[in-house]
């Protein structure tokens, strides 16, 4: 029964965010009607990570009826890397593929600051373990919370401070997940 609530919950998530958001009419901030490209390290306790990727925005961006809030995609593919045990029996390095949905709130009218958080799907595979932690399962929800800027002279680099956490909600044992803090740069094109 806990399976098919989360597996509902992410449907429904991943399906009507962006519908919600499209039916909203708003004046106010827009993200730029480009797309951006992103590399991004990560670092865990006990590994490390190189992602990078793409995001768009979504078609008719509005505010939900909250000033400042908007929505874009974000499609990655990372390489995780675990730290090696002295026998390197229990380190696998894994490739990661997402699809997010992300929501930002840009608090101040010249938008340059931002906060962001999203919950997205991916798979990791193959499975990742390192040392003692192993998922259980390739499919992994990936959610995270950032504090970035927006900076240039159009307005086209971006630098975001990121917290992302990796785990299955329980939908398989063992589930120990795995936190990166991650840094990450955008560039308009």
């Amino acid at each position: 029964m806990k399976r098919l609530n989360i597996a509902a919950l992410s449907i429904a998530y991943l399906t009507l965010t962006p519908a919600l958001v499209l039916g909203q009419s708003g004046t106010g901030l827009k993200l730029p009607s480009t797309n951006r490209f992103f590399i991004q390290p990560g670092f865990a306790d006990t590994a490390k990570s190189l992602t990078v990727g793409i995001t768009w925005p979504w078609d008719q961006p509005s505010q939900w009826g909250v000033e400042g809030l908007v929505g874009y995609w974000e499609a990655s593919i990372g390489y995780w890397n675990p730290k090696s045990d002295p026998a390197g029996l229990f380190t696998r390095n894994s490739t990661q593929l997402g699809i997010t949905p992300v929501l930002r709130y840009y608090p101040y009218a010249q938008n340059q600051f931002f906060l962001e958080g999203a919950i997205g799907f991916n798979l990791i595979t193959p499975v990742y373990r390192n040392g003692g932690k192993q998922f259980s399962t390739s499919f992994q929800f990936g959610d995270h919370i950032g504090l970035g800027l927006v900076f240039g002279s159009r307005a086209e680099h971006e630098i975001t401070l990121r917290y992302q956490h990796f785990s299955n909600a329980g939908l398989k044992k063992p589930n120990p997940g795995e936190d990166f803090l991650q840094i990450r740069y955008s560039l308009h094109y």
